[in-house]
């Protein structure tokens, strides 16, 4: 039986079951799994759980989107609304990680006198996109 997920994969998660009045909880990415012993067959709750919504630093904004175009450390990503927004990435990216097209992408980062946005974190989002934070 699986417990829930993480999405967050460039984040370390600590997860750890707690056992009380004959009940194990088990916290997961925005929910919350309860697993218990009923005789006959398993029993097990899942309680969505609301996220807390991280306040931005002022002067950083927060793009998510789906990849349109990658040259080097430069991305076009378009977001949520259709807006197209380049992302200049050099610093925020490893080599290994260059992102594809079709990619969803979460950017936090501040917008330069040319334009672009300046990453200073990028992260995959998830695949449907009214699961997107909202773009600050």
């Amino acid at each position: 039986m699986i417990a829930g997920y993480w999405p967050l994969t460039g984040a370390n998660a600590n997860l750890v079951p707690v056992v009380t009045n004959g009940k194990v909880y088990v916290g997961s990415y925005k929910q919350l799994a309860i697993f218990g012993l009923k005789t006959g067959s398993a029993n097990v709750a899942i309680a969505p759980v609301a996220a807390p919504q991280l306040e931005l630093p002022p002067g950083l904004h927060r793009l998510s989107g789906t990849v349109q175009s990658v040259s080097g450390q430069k991305i076009v990503l378009s977001t949520g609304s259709g807006t197209p927004v380049t992302i200049d990435a050099t610093g925020a990216l490893r080599s290994a990680h260059i992102p594809s097209i079709g990619d969803k992408l979460t950017v936090v980062g501040e917008y330069r006198a040319e334009g672009a946005l300046f990453a200073q974190a990028i992260s995959r989002a998830k695949r449907n996109p009214a699961l997107w934070p909202p773009d600050r």
